[in-house]
């Protein structure tokens, strides 16, 4: 779930294919019993969040608006 798709050009392109690719070969390596697996997720945790907030580009609201 969640994997973001970005042009060749962009700054992150790299590094989500590389991650996304380290991510699929994690699942495939483990037995587990989860059925639904979220790359946004597993990215929060391994990038930092200023590039994570730029890459899904997360706005903030003021007053839940």
């Amino acid at each position: 779930m969640d994997i973001p798709v970005l042009a060749k050009n962009n700054r992150y392109f790299f590094l989500v294919q590389v991650r996304l690719q380290r991510f699929i070969s994690l699942l495939y390596d483990q037995t587990q019993e989860k059925n639904c697996h979220s790359f946004r997720e597993h990215l929060k945790r391994k990038m930092s969040w200023p590039d994570f907030k730029d890459l899904y580009r997360i706005q903030n609201f003021k007053n839940n608006a």
